[in-house]
């Protein structure tokens, strides 16, 4: 006679909590397996977390010839880095004013404009310095005044002087979801009885936590 013994699964995704893996777990009969999102990662060697793929590096992206490809957590940007009339370009990411009409207009349009790039995930701790800019070199008797002039709508930012030459940009509030910002940021710098005009645009990409 035999005795057929069966023996019920182990659902070991459920009884971990979470513990087995960073993304999902999927129970197979006797064990278990972790996935990852479908896009923007793979699964790393250990088996259980998962790894920001790089589409930018290995030119898997699709941006165009004049766009520059950004990586983000688990995507990618395409960037375009333009220069307005009457500023030629310096380098890939600054542009500078070729020249201007008048007195005014000297201190009021940005001699330089530059863009910068900058990565957080969502679980980032408020308030967070995120930004910081100032002249350099800076000199005695040097004052600036921040101001963001386009892409704080929702008020996520804000501004604040350290020093007289310093001030930062920081995350005042949390954001919840993945979401993308560009900010202008101006500095006015004081100079010996002179204003000059710099300008920050900076691309804020706020991502999901890393799996």
């Amino acid at each position: 006679m035999f005795v057929i013994v069966i023996v019920p699964d182990i659902d070991e995704c459920a009884q971990s909590a979470g513990i087995l893996c960073t993304f999902r777990c999927l129970n197979v009969p006797g064990s278990y397996q972790c996935a990852c999102p479908d896009q923007g990662y793979t699964m790393s060697a250990n088996g259980r977390t998962c790894r920001d793929i790089d589409e930018c590096a290995m030119g898997t992206h699709n941006c165009s010839s004049s766009e520059s490809c950004y990586n983000i957590q688990g995507n990618f940007r395409c960037l375009l880095f333009e220069c307005p009339p009457n500023y030629r370009k310096v380098s890939d990411m600054r542009c500078e004013r070729i020249n201007c009409f008048s007195y005014l207009d000297c201190q009021n349009t940005p001699l330089r404009i530059t863009y910068y790039q900058l990565n957080f995930q969502t679980n980032i701790v408020v308030p967070a310095h995120i930004f910081r800019i100032g002249p350099s070199p800076a000199y005695a008797g040097d004052n600036i005044i921040l101001t963001i002039n386009k892409g704080n709508e929702e008020n996520y930012f804000s501004t604040r002087k350290l020093n007289s030459y310093t001030g930062i940009v920081y995350l005042q509030r949390q954001v919840k979801e993945p979401k993308d910002f560009l900010l202008d940021v101006e500095m006015k710098l004081w100079r010996q009885g002179t204003y000059t005009t710099f300008l920050a645009k900076i691309y804020i990409f706020i991502t999901s936590h890393a799996y």
